[in-house]
C-alpha cells in the first residue's frame, strides 16, 4: 500500500536545519493458522525480518542518500528507516521505499515525503516559499536546558591510564558524543536511548556505540554520506560548533562572523555558535572550520555551551591536578571545570565560587 503524507516546515525545523522522516512499519508475515497445527508453527510474528530502505526522488528514481539495511522483529517498531535530509531547499519530493524480507516473503512499504523548500537562513529565490511567522508565534525558551544538564556541574571529561589528561592533544568525533551523551539531562537520554544505528563502520560491541546511537537518534549527530560515522577522526571545529548548535534554537545572525566560512556548509552553525559566544575565531579575522580541535578548545565550547565558568582562585585546593596540566596555561581553569565534579555558587559577575568538590558514580 501506498501512504502519502504532507508536512510543512515549521520555525522549529528552520532553526534546527534539518527534517527527520521517521517511517515505522509492522506486519504479520505468517499465514493463518492451520486446523491441528501447533499455532506457533504457523505464525511468524517474532521472526526476524531484513530490511532496506532506498531514498529516492520521487519520478526521477535518483538516490538521495545511501541505501540503509538492516533487522528487527516483525509486530515490534522498527525504527531505522530514519533519514537526516540536510539542505532539504534542494529536494524535491522524496519516495522511500523500504522492502521488507522474512522467510522468503517480500513486501514493499513506500512513504512519500513531500518537503516545501525554505532555507532557514539565506532569503529563498521563489517568495511563495517564503514561510512568515508572526512574532507571538516565534518559538521561545531555550530547548537547550531540556536536552543538557546545565545545573550539575559534575566531571565529564577523564585523565588517561599514564596519568595526563593531554589538553593540546586532539580529540575524536567518538570521544565527543561520549561527553555530550553523558551531559544530556536523564529525562532526554532516557527519552532518545538507542543501541541501534545505520552506521556500517561502528562494531555492536564497541564502547561507544550507545553514546554515537543515542545522539544520532537524536538528531544531535549524523554521519557521511557513504554511511560511515568514522568514530576514530579527529572532529573538526566547523563539525563541533554544528553539534553544539543543534542542541538549541538557531541564532539569527546579519553577516558572516568570521572571514574563511562564506559558502561553507556549516556556515549557519558556525556563525549563531559566535552570536551565542560559544565559538571565538582568531586574531587575523578567521575561523579555520576544518582544522581538528583540541581537548583544551574541545572543552571551552562546552563550557561556554553550559555556562561553566570559574576563576582560578576559586577552584578548591582538593581539585584533580594532572603533571601536564599546568597553572600557567590559559586553558587551565577550562580544564578544571570539566575534569572535577563540584558544588558551587554563582558569584556576580556570573562566574562560580566552588563550595565542595564530590565524586559521584558516572558512567564514563
Amino acid at each position: 500500500f501506498t501512504v502519502t503524507a504532507e508536512y510543512e516546515i515549521t520555525q522549529e525545523d528552520m532553526d534546527r536545519g534539518f527534517v527527520t522522516n521517521v517511517a515505522k512499519v509492522s506486519g504479520n508475515f505468517g499465514e493463518d493458522p492451520v486446523e491441528g497445527e501447533d499455532e506457533e508453527t504457523v505464525l511468524r510474528d517474532k521472526t526476524p525480518v531484513q530490511y532496506t530502505v532506498n531514498y529516492l526522488e520521487k519520478n526521477t528514481n535518483k538516490a538521495l542518500a545511501p541505501q540503509k539495511t538492516g533487522s528487527g522483529i516483525i509486530n515490534e517498531e522498527i525504527t531505522e528507516h530514519a533519514i537526516t535530509i540536510s539542505g532539504y531547499d534542494k529536494l524535491a519530493p522524496t519516495t522511500i521505499i523500504i522492502t521488507l524480507k522474512a522467510e522468503g516473503n517480500e513486501i514493499n512499504f513506500y512513504y512519500i515525503a513531500k518537503i516545501k523548500p525554505v532555507d532557514p537562513v539565506y532569503p529563498p529565490k521563489d517568495d511563495d516559499n517564503l514561510i512568515t511567522l508572526e512574532d507571538n508565534k516565534i518559538p521561545t525558551g531555550r530547548p537547550i536546558e531540556e536536552k543538557l544538564n546545565m545545573e550539575d556541574h559534575f566531571q565529564y571529561i577523564k585523565g588517561y591510564p599514564d596519568n595526563t589528561v593531554k589538553p593540546e592533544a586532539y580529540i575524536t568525533r567518538e570521544e565527543v558524543a561520549a561527553v555530550f551523551y553523558r551531559l544530556l539531562t536523564t529525562s532526554y537520554r532516557n527519552s532518545m536511548w538507542t543501541m541501534n544505528h545505520n552506521f556500517s563502520d561502528i562494531e555492536a560491541n564497541r564502547w561507544s556505540t550507545k553514546h554515537i546511537a543515542t545522539l544520532a537518534n537524536a538528531g544531535i549527530i549524523t554521519g557521511y554520506s557513504d554511511g560511515t560515522f568514522r568514530h576514530k577522526n579527529y572532529i573538526t571545529r566547523a563539525e563541533l560548533a554544528t553539534i553544539a548548535s543543534r542542541f538549541d534554537n538557531l541564532s539569527p545572525f546579519v553577516a558572516d562572523g568570521f572571514s574563511d566560512i562564506k559558502g561553507h556548509w556549516a556556515n549557519k552553525y558556525i556563525n549563531s555558535a559566535a552570536q551565542k559566544g560559544w565559538v571565538k575565531g582568531y586574531s587575523d579575522g578567521t575561523f579555520k572550520p576544518d582544522q581538528n580541535i583540541t581537548r583544551a578548545e574541545f572543552v571551552t565550547l562546552v563550557n561556554a555551551v553550559l555556562e561553566r565558568r570559574v576563576h582560578k582562585e576559586d577552584i578548591l585546593p582538593d581539585a584533580r591536578q594532572f603533571p601536564d596540566l599546568l597553572k600557567s596555561k590559559w586553558y587551565y581553569e577550562e580544564m578544571q571545570e570539566a575534569i572535577n565534579s563540584h558544588y558551587y555558587h554563582r558569584l556576580e559577575d556570573t562566574y562560580e565560587k566552588w563550595t565542595e568538590i564530590y565524586y559521584p558514580t558516572l558512567d564514563m
